[in-house]
């Protein structure tokens, strides 16, 4: 069975899904593949201690630490050439978050905040949150 939770973060809810002992994913809400990958139904179920786990660490997260992604009991069903990807990805952010000034943004359709606010939002979270 899979199990899911929803985390409020400051970018919106991230939809947790989880096997009861590890997390099997995690999917931003209104993103184009939501929910994509999982092989069978899915019930919600807050109170698991795997999520319990995974909100405590994207607290810290979000706060503006680094925690460890060792630190989550992932499941890994990710082929070679995903995680090569998701490397090249956090090494990127990682690089934006100690001086976002090296990398050049162009936006598109963005009517969020003043600039000064979306900087700061960037460097903190490594994210912003944009109206489709």
């Amino acid at each position: 069975m899979v199990w899911t939770t929803v985390y409020q973060s400051p970018i919106g809810g991230l939809t947790l899904a989880g096997d009861g002992e590890h997390l099997t994913g995690l999917w931003v809400e209104g993103q184009k593949y939501f929910m994509a990958g999982l092989t069978e139904p899915a019930a919600r179920k807050d109170d698991s201690p795997v999520f319990e786990q995974a909100r405590q660490w994207l607290d810290r997260y979000f706060a503006g630490e680094r925690p460890v992604p060792e630190e989550l009991p992932l499941l890994n069903r990710v082929k070679s050439l995903q995680d090569a990807v998701n490397l090249i990805l956090s090494s990127f952010v990682n690089g934006m978050q100690e001086d976002p000034r090296n990398t050049i943004l162009v936006l598109v359709n963005y009517d969020g905040q003043n600039l000064g606010e979306f900087r700061r939002n960037l460097a903190a979270y490594g994210a912003v949150k944009v109206r489709s």
